[in-house]
């Protein structure tokens, strides 16, 4: 089947704003750690942060 014109400018659109965002969030990321780690202890900082990551995958582990 072959693929409209249109239909494939959508689909680079949608992986270019996929590849933005997520450059967008791993360099405000950085800043956000670096501005974290300068007001308290990085070990402490780091551990919150993978407890807070942690928190959504543990609901979905307890539900399956």
């Amino acid at each position: 089947m072959h693929c409209p014109v249109c239909c494939r400018n959508f689909d680079f659109v949608i992986v270019f704003g996929f590849i933005f965002f997520f450059f967008y969030i791993v360099a405000s990321n950085i800043t956000v750690v670096k501005e974290v780690e300068a007001i308290m202890d990085p070990a402490a900082f780091t551990v919150v942060r993978f407890v807070v990551s942690a928190i959504p995958f543990l609901l979905f582990a307890l539900q399956a």
